[in-house]
C-alpha cells in the first residue's frame, strides 16, 4: 500500500499516520493484522521527504 501511495502521492503521510495510530491503541498488535515486530524499519516503508522542484 505505501509503495502506491507513493506513486500517487510522494508527500503522503502513511506510515507517520500508522505509527500514530498503533500509540493512541498500545492494545493493538501489529503481529496480529500482519506486521512484523520491527515494521517500522522496512526500507519500503522509510519516510522518504518530498521536495517538488528540487
Amino acid at each position: 500500500m505505501k509503495y502506491s501511495l507513493d506513486v500517487v502521492r510522494p508527500d503522503n503521510q502513511f506510515v507517520i499516520l500508522l505509527s500514530e495510530l498503533f500509540e493512541k491503541h498500545p492494545s493493538v498488535d501489529p503481529k496480529a493484522v500482519g506486521r512484523k515486530v520491527d515494521w517500522q524499519n522496512e526500507p519500503l516503508l522509510e519516510v522518504k521527504i518530498y521536495c517538488p522542484g528540487l
